[in-house]
């Protein structure tokens, strides 16, 4: 199940996509942060999110169902990752580590 590292549930595609349309909350973005080890404003500039709205997020508890869905993307790319390697410490470090095929991104 893609997803646990927000803290989703295994369910049916319709309902994570219902799910995300209705927008995750801010402590689906806390999460991520904590299992990347990353900075919330690391995470936020990778997810196009500006610090002052990042801040107005907060203050609802809500994210858009836009920054649901590229927040959806990342930790399941991350829960993907540490599937192959085997462990969250991999999964992490290949997630973070720049790739030279990306420009070293």
């Amino acid at each position: 199940m893609y997803g646990v590292s927000i803290g989703l549930q295994p369910q049916s595609s319709a309902k994570l996509i219902a799910k995300l349309k209705k927008a995750l909350s801010v402590k689906a973005f806390n999460r991520l942060c904590s299992n990347l080890d990353i900075s919330e404003k690391a995470l936020a500039k990778t997810l196009n999110i500006a610090i002052s709205t990042l801040a107005r997020r907060k203050k609802s508890g809500r994210m858009t169902s836009e920054e649901s869905e590229r927040i959806y993307r990342i930790a399941r790319l991350f829960d993907r990752a540490e599937e192959v390697f085997g462990n969250r410490k991999m999964g992490r470090k290949w997630l973070k580590d720049p790739a030279w095929a990306l420009g070293d991104r």
